[in-house]
């Protein structure tokens, strides 16, 4: 009895990781691309964000392109604490934290949007899903980073400068309200990749050739 407890155990585990992978894997914004006759990925710097959808296609598509990928990045954060606040998980995940598996499910999509299985584990860069993810674990810290990030856009018109100084600082914020400890680690963890897949960006500005935010249509330069 106690090996088939375990067995099961490990199966919600595998869940918990699979299914939010698969969700975080479904590219929205080469889909867009796809629905206006434009294969994104060969556009702007290729990226299947909304930030190269919105300066390829225009403002419409890359906004339903970061509603949808912070939509991915929410809605299963939301329900994995729904169903372990309510024990819909039955009594297998009783004796452990619920932050654990909450904190799986976000790393999961996250890893799904920036390394897709419909991509050949290629992807975006995870800002928009990790805003969802966040938003989903805590409103307030949610709003902050958003905040935060308009902010540093509208001082230095870089989306990948904001985008990294608000991953990086995310962690700290989630330390001063006093979160479960394992969404410090989750929050470190989340920095680290879109820091890492910023890697071209972090070239562009040392070259001074990155696009700035409000650029036009195909700009010559990547970003």
């Amino acid at each position: 009895m106690d090996t088939f407890f375990q067995a099961k155990e490990l199966l919600i585990f595998a869940l918990l990781i699979v299914f939010p992978y698969i969700i975080g894997s479904i590219p929205f914004g080469l889909l867009i691309g796809l629905a206006f006759g434009i294969d994104i990925r060969g556009k702007g710097s290729g990226n299947i964000g909304a930030t190269n959808v919105q300066r390829t296609l225009g403002w419409f598509p890359g906004l339903a392109s970061w509603i949808l990928d912070t939509a991915k990045g929410f809605f299963p954060v939301y329900l994995t604490s729904y169903m372990l606040e309510n024990k819909l998980f039955g009594q297998e995940l009783a004796g452990i934290s619920t932050g654990w598996p909450i904190a799986l499910v976000g790393l999961a999509v996250i890893a799904g949007h920036c390394w897709s299985v419909f991509l050949k584990f290629r992807g975006g860069k995870g800002v928009s899903t990790t805003l969802g993810v966040v938003m989903a674990l805590d409103w307030r810290m949610g709003i902050a980073c958003f905040i935060l990030w308009a902010i540093i856009v509208a001082l230095t018109r870089y989306v990948s400068v904001a985008s990294m100084i608000t991953a990086i600082l995310m962690p700290f914020g989630f330390i001063f309200l006093g979160a479960d400890p394992i969404f410090w680690v989750l929050c470190f963890a989340i920095a680290i990749a879109i820091v890492i897949k910023h890697k071209d960006n972090i070239k562009r500005l040392r070259e001074g050739t990155e696009n700035k935010f409000g650029s036009g249509r195909n700009s010559a330069h990547k970003s």
